[in-house]
Parts: structure tokens; sequence; C-alpha cells
């Protein structure tokens, strides 16, 4: 009787880790497949209204647009880079900022062109961009021809209506940027 009670905890033993084995491997399949197949097209929408009583009157309302981290790889890629512009123009904004990360490492380079003719779709005359750490020659070459103005490491003034101008600063980074002495 104590050798069936042993072989019977023994084969549930057993039974149990062959399910926790199992359970962690379909998890760790379903992550995979999500972060191959499901992550890469989503597209998240978040709209933030910010209120400043030293903001000059000539921007309230003013729309701004912040978008990053593309990562194209082929023809498939461009679908969700049609869909990001459509939403884009939905909003109407006035400033359309992209920070980065235009093509992943690997790209086919025969999507050049038509990343650059999507990128051409944005209805607003003012698309700032700053490379990121994984764009190359061919990512700022794209955007350049797709008529945004290279921010990195400079600074250009924006005007609307007919409030006093302000200034978009491009950086790499916190230290890349200097204060003057008072603000220490």
């Amino acid at each position: 009787m104590v050798v069936v009670d042993m072989f019977l905890l023994l084969y549930w033993q057993m039974a149990f880790y062959n399910m926790l084995f199992l359970d962690i491997f379909l998890i760790l399949i379903f992550l995979v497949l999500s972060a191959k197949y499901v992550e890469p097209y989503s597209l998240e929408v978040k709209e933030y209204t910010i209120k400043n009583s030293s903001l000059l009157n000539g921007y309230d309302g003013i729309k701004v647009v912040h978008f990053s981290d593309t990562l194209l790889r082929n023809k498939n890629d461009l679908e969700l880079l049609d869909k990001t512009i459509t939403q884009i123009n939905t909003i109407n904004p006035e400033l359309v900022f992209f920070t980065g990360n235009l093509f992943h490492k690997s790209f086919d380079k025969s999507i050049i062109d038509d990343t650059a003719n999507a990128l051409n779709k944005l209805k607003t005359e003012f698309k700032y961009f700053i490379p990121g750490n994984k764009d190359n020659d061919d990512a700022i070459k794209t955007l350049n021809n797709s008529l945004f103005t290279n921010l990195d490491e400079t600074s250009k003034y924006y005007f609307n209506k007919e409030a006093l101008p302000i200034v978009i600063l491009g950086f790499d980074g916190v230290n890349d940027l200097i204060f003057p002495e008072e603000n220490y």
C-alpha cells in the first residue's frame, strides 16, 4: 500500500509539473506571437490638454501631434504608417513632431520612396523631427524629402497668428541643454 501511495504521489507531482511547464510554455508562445504580430500594428492615441496661465493667447487651442518609433521593415508596415497619418490628419494639428526610429535596422530599402510619399500626406505645414538612435542616413533623407525640418541640436521659431513666437528646441537628452546660471 505504501508503494502504491508513493507511486501515486510521484505520479501527481509529475503531472502537476508537466501541466505547470505546459502552462508556462503556452504563455511564452502567446507573448512572443503577440509581440511579433499584434503589438507592432497597434496604434495608441492619447490626447492631453495643457492649461497654463502663462501660455500666450495666440496659442490657446493649438494642436500638437507627436509620434515615434515606427520601425518600418517592409511594405506591410506601410499600411500602419498610412493609418497613423490618416489619424493624425483627422486631428488637424498645427505642429507635428517625429522623434526618431523611422526604419528598423534590417528594413527593405525599396520602401524608402513609399515612406516619403506617405509622410508627405501629412496635412500640416510645420513638421519637425529629431533623429533617433536607430536612424541612419536613409531615414534622415526620407524625412527631409518629406519636408520635415531636422531639429537635431538646433532651434526654430514658431509663429502662430499674431502672438509672440515660441522657440522649438531640438536636443538629444537633458545633458544637451544649457541653462543660464541663474536657473541653477
